[in-house]
């Protein structure tokens, strides 16, 4: 059986920072909802708010985005320690 081909990190961060002035503050290769995707932190300059960016490991497509504030933040670490995970 052939080892599928993912994109590197680094071109995924790229694909998606090339569109974006911020910086990623961290990123990830995670499985959701039964996919393996890139999951990026993007700080947003002049905002506590980070836009979680997911892209597509196989593909390289951005698959979502979303603005999550520093509580929620806070409430998606614990919940990882606990070893739950919340969407």
């Amino acid at each position: 059986m052939q080892k599928p081909r993912f994109p590197k990190r680094t071109r995924a961060r790229r694909h998606w920072l090339r569109f974006r002035e911020d910086q990623s503050s961290s990123s990830e290769l995670e499985k959701e909802h039964g996919k393996l995707i890139w999951s990026f932190d993007i700080a947003q300059v002049g905002s506590k708010n980070i836009t979680e960016v997911q892209v597509d490991a196989k593909t390289g497509k951005i698959v979502s985005t979303k603005t999550e504030t520093p509580d929620k933040e806070r409430q998606e670490a614990i919940a990882e320690k606990k070893g739950g995970k919340t969407s």
